[in-house]
């Protein structure tokens, strides 16, 4: 029996949290020879039920810390992950993000060290001493787990890893669970109309600036529609006053944070994922589990919409793909008028979205669980 520890910061937030809670789960609801932990600096109770064996540091730093206390909750960190380890007699541990990567390298006892790397992290290194932070990670682990190939790319060509030493595994898909129904603000808000859904943290990556805008183009030509947009963050107050400058605001609908959007998904239309840059866009296979026709940029999605191009490649104009729409990521008024172009095409042709809506899960089949955890335990 192996014994094998997740190390992520917390059980709530994107795709690493999801990812480590799939995992964990999978490991110990099959006989796989295996026993998984969990361990996280910050505890979610709302994730509890889907975690076993999970173990919640008792140092952790807050916002407003000095650098100085931060840096020595990092050492006794290390510490006390080793601590758990010795313990628990780890076998392998992964770690999941920057922070929790160098103290899964520095706390080590012997075990196996995994990296999974989960964003391009060239375009979040802005200067050498981030780099060299990153760097010492990949450097000092067994194995570097890229979340596609694009990521794994940028782990060799920018930070000089090994070809050997990295290996892509996708994102897994999990079956989505509906809500018992949806809020009844929500039901008010789009009932006899057509949906156009977001979902995401309200930040500047998920680029849902450029979406309202599309969408404000979008609806003069299609009245019938309305934007549903699932998520919460710091750029809410922002989103909410570009709306209302752009005449849309009562159009569209912030709805907050949707811990399963499933049956929100279900309900619409349309799915756009307007983000800047992602590592793998999770949400846009649960879009498509939902049999939602979907719009993206040109974030992290053509390894998804478009398996069989070239993943560096990059569209200046509507990509009608095999498996949905892809269009330029949005630095300009003319690239957020192509995005607009690009919900439009699947607003006027009716026979292409149902083609996406029945193809949806032959796309999604190459990440079913069953397929991803074999390659996980090939590496644990």
């Amino acid at each position: 029996m192996k014994n094998v520890i997740f190390f992520t910061h917390s059980l709530s937030g994107g795709g690493a949290e999801k990812t480590v809670r799939q995992l964990s789960k999978y490991i110990n609801d099959h006989d796989i020879s295996a026993k998984a932990y969990v361990c996280v600096v910050y505890d979610d109770p709302d994730y509890h039920d889907e975690v076993e064996n999970l173990i919640v540091l008792n140092h952790k730093s807050d916002e407003d810390d000095s650098r100085i206390k931060k840096g020595l909750n990092v050492l006794r960190q290390i510490a006390e992950v080793r601590n758990i380890k010795k313990k628990l007699s780890i076998d392998t541990c992964v770690s999941f993000l920057p922070g929790a990567d160098i103290i899964n390298v520095f706390s080590g006892i012997g075990e196996k060290q995994i990296v999974s790397v989960r964003n391009k992290e060239s375009l979040f290194t802005h200067n050498i001493f981030k780099k060299i932070y990153v760097k010492t990670a990949y450097k000092r682990c067994d194995k570097i787990v890229a979340v596609t190939e694009v990521v794994r790319k940028d782990c060799i060509d920018f930070f000089d890893v090994p070809q050997d030493k990295v290996v892509t595994i996708h994102n897994a898909i999990c079956d989505m669970n509906d809500n018992p129904k949806l809020l009844d603000s929500v039901s008010k808000f789009i009932d006899g109309h057509k949906v156009i859904v977001n979902v995401g943290r309200l930040t500047d990556q998920k680029g849902q600036d450029h979406l309202l805008k599309a969408f404000a183009i979008t609806c003069k030509a299609y009245p019938e529609y309305r934007l549903l947009i699932l998520g919460d963050g710091e750029r809410k107050k922002d989103l909410e006053k570009l709306a209302s400058e752009l005449g849309i605001l009562d159009i569209v609908m912030f709805a907050g944070n949707v811990i399963n959007p499933a049956a929100y998904l279900r309900k619409a239309d349309i799915f756009v994922l307007s983000s800047n840059v992602e590592g793998m866009p999770n949400v846009l296979l649960e879009a498509m589990q939902c049999g939602l026709p979907c719009v993206s940029t040109e974030c992290g999605a053509r390894e998804i919409l478009a398996p069989n191009t070239d993943v560096g490649y990059e569209t200046k104009t509507v990509d009608v793909s095999e498996y949905g729409i892809l269009v330029p990521v949005c630095t300009t008024d003319n690239d957020e008028r192509i995005l607009a172009d690009g919900i439009m095409k699947l607003i006027d042709d009716a026979s292409l979205a149902q083609m996406y809506r029945e193809k949806a899960l032959e796309c999604i089949s190459r990440f079913k669980m069953e397929n991803i955890i074999q390659k996980w335990i090939e590496v644990l």
